[in-house]
């Protein structure tokens, strides 16, 4: 492997780790990213997601939010999207949020 090589990929992996290492306490589960918008909106749409996934059922409809939900057809759910699928099967609703969003980070950097 050449030189220029090693330090691109060095290069990468920093910018990847950031914000890992940035936002450590969030890595670590110590603290979570629940602002307004998480806790009234993608918190309930995590936590139906999980709930319709532990049960083996499509998450195409639940009456537990408002009057009855079109859960799938929310696009802020991302019911097909695969590392929100991933985040909401191995961890809690509330981590599988901070968790997916560091991963976005990290991606964008």
């Amino acid at each position: 492997m050449s030189r220029a090589v090693q330090v691109n990929a060095l290069a990468l992996l920093s910018l990847f780790a950031f914000p890992f290492i940035f936002f450590f306490p969030v890595t670590i589960g110590v603290s979570l990213w629940f602002t307004r918008d998480i806790s009234r909106a993608y918190y309930p749409f995590a936590v139906e997601l999980a709930r319709a996934l532990s049960e083996g059922r499509l998450p195409l409809w639940t009456p537990y939010l408002q009057a009855g939900f079109p859960l799938v057809a929310e696009g802020q759910v991302a019911a097909f999207y695969p590392p929100q699928l991933l985040m909401v099967k191995l961890f809690a609703p509330q981590f599988a949020i901070s968790y997916e969003m560091l991963v976005h980070l990290a991606f964008a950097a």
